[in-house]
């Protein structure tokens, strides 16, 4: 009798390791064994050898159970997204189910306080996305709640309150204005919506009708309620004309952090490095070879990301057909072995090098992951997911005033150069919990003694900490940018040259320059892949 009592223990071990309880294949086999044994052996034996396969964390739901069974309790309301589902900071004592996340750490909101005028979360994100764009025709699931903002260049114009998205109907502008008033105030709102979400201006607006076959059972329609006040507000109506707004915004502003906020206490004192969080830096990229952390990037594009030759020395390059690495690049994550949901990855097809003499900058291509015929599919940029500026510097010492900050990953990683990453948050992988994006303050030093450095050349930037320390601060891997703030914006100004280890002390770290020549290489580069697409 103990033997088949030990036998459902192992079935149930199994369903464990497997991460799912209620998974197909448990309900068809195991547990038509249990039942089978409950007919057999004493309720209260069956009882106590189950008690000692499960375990209290076991009934955690989603991939939260997941940390949970495979060892990573710390990551459960700590405030970070690391599941899809977001159910490892769902059930917190500072947000519940339904609320609306403000961007990253432990702040939440009620979706009613969404949308509704006045800024509830700290960094404003409750506020931001109420006017926005709605793809034509319509994805029911474009229209479901976000708990970011995404962003769309082009579509109906939509606006949301509390939660509840509504196309804005402009029947009465029509009927109550002069056709050039109308106008006038169709075109007003269309430059708050691209400026809102950070998009460079209106390249079109129009009036149209809306279609029979976009429409969307349950989505309503609201009007700005008095068309003569200077205080816009909406109002539901039953828009008997359909007449909606059709627009487009020029390009996303590039260099612009929308979820950023100050940090009240730097990790280490005096402000050197800090623990970011979500959205901090939405142009960093992690690139996985074959599964494995090897080198950063910075996206500079839809399609384009900016990274060093070196990482794919020894190694057949992406575009190359035999026995080729699978490189994938990872945007949105601030762990690497995490998985929110505005995490993205794409397949690397693509790179093209420098033709700046002794320059190791390449340029990569992407496209979405499993979908290679799609050769020119583009991110989906959102507040987590954005490209940032290039370099605007004509020389070296313009950058030594500026605020500088170089990126890598926490120094409890022991000086591992690759991490397993598990792509989903259920997969079988494993990666160390001290794996969180860092921030470096570091000034531009074009001093002669960084030109005695091993490696320095001509078009290298060599930086340092601003203060420096004894402390092992942050792993900096190949390819990560040197970012440096002008007017406002972040500018990636140079592509570090090699891996740095985690090292003690502040030794002056080496960048490719971004020159001028090199820049207008990247713009030309992208064109014409533009053109020939």
């Amino acid at each position: 009798m103990f033997s088949d009592l030990e036998e459902v223990a192992s079935l149930l071990h199994e369903a464990l390791e497997d991460g799912d309880l209620s998974g197909r294949a448990f309900r068809a086999g195991t547990w038509r064994n249990l039942s089978e044994h409950r007919a057999h052996h004493p309720v209260r034996l069956f009882i106590g050898m189950i008690k000692i396969v499960l375990t209290p964390r076991v009934f955690v739901s989603g991939c939260a159970r997941e940390l949970r069974v495979k060892g990573w309790p710390e990551r459960v309301c700590d405030g970070v997204i690391d599941c899809a589902d977001m159910s490892d900071e769902e059930q917190c004592s500072t947000c519940g189910a339904k609320a609306f996340r403000c961007g990253s750490g432990a702040a939440c909101v009620s979706q009613e306080r969404r949308c509704d005028g006045i800024e509830d979360c700290p960094n404003g994100s409750d506020e931001r996305g109420c006017l926005s764009l709605t793809p034509t025709p319509t994805d029911p699931d474009s229209l479901k709640e976000q708990q970011w903002t995404k962003y769309n260049r082009e579509g109906l114009l939509r606006y949301t309150e509390g939660g509840l998205p509504s196309r804005v109907c402009v029947d009465n502008i029509n009927k109550t204005l002069t056709t050039q008033e109308a106008h006038q105030l169709i075109h007003n709102m269309a430059e708050v919506t691209c400026d809102l979400l950070s998009y460079g201006g209106v390249e079109l607006v129009e009036v149209v009708t809306e279609d029979v076959y976009d429409h969307v059972p349950g989505l309503g329609y609201v009007q700005i309620t008095d068309v003569f006040s200077t205080n816009i507000t909406f109002e539901p109506v039953n828009c008997s004309r359909r007449t909606v707004v059709y627009m487009v915004c020029s390009e996303l502003a590039c260099g612009v952090r929308p979820l950023y906020l100050p940090p009240r206490s730097p990790v280490v004192e005096g402000g050197v490095v800090r623990t970011v969080d979500s959205g901090d830096w939405p142009w960093a990229a992690s690139l996985l070879k074959d599964g494995l952390h090897a080198c950063d990037a910075t996206l500079i594009h839809t399609s384009w990301l900016l990274t060093t030759s070196l990482c794919f020395q020894g190694t057949p390059s992406p575009t190359h057909s035999q026995g080729r690495a699978l490189w994938v690049a990872r945007l949105g994550g601030i762990r690497i072995s995490s998985q929110a949901p505005w995490v993205q990855e794409r397949l690397i097809v693509g790179m093209v090098k420098s033709p700046v003499e002794g320059s190791k900058i390449v340029l990569i291509k992407r496209v979405t992951q499993g979908l290679l015929q799609l050769a020119d599919s583009e991110l989906e940029l959102s507040d987590y997911v954005r490209p940032a500026c290039l370099g605007s510097h004509a020389a070296v010492s313009q950058l030594a005033k500026r605020n500088c900050r170089s990126l890598g990953w926490g120094a409890r990683r022991k000086g591992l150069r690759r991490v397993p990453v598990p792509l989903t948050c259920y997969s079988g992988g494993s990666a160390p919990t001290g794996d969180p994006l860092v921030e470096l303050s570091v000034k531009v030093n074009p001093g002669e003694a960084c030109q005695r450095l091993d490696g320095f050349k001509e078009n290298t930037i060599c930086a340092q900490q601003t203060s420096p320390t004894d402390r092992c601060l942050l792993e900096e891997m190949s390819g990560g940018g040197l970012l440096c703030e002008w007017a406002g914006r972040w500018e990636v100004v140079g592509v570090a040259m090699s891996h740095t280890g985690c090292y003690q002390g502040s030794r002056p770290r080496l960048y490719d320059d971004i020159t001028s020549n090199t820049v207008k290489w990247i713009k030309k580069t992208i064109a014409a892949f533009q053109r020939s697409s």
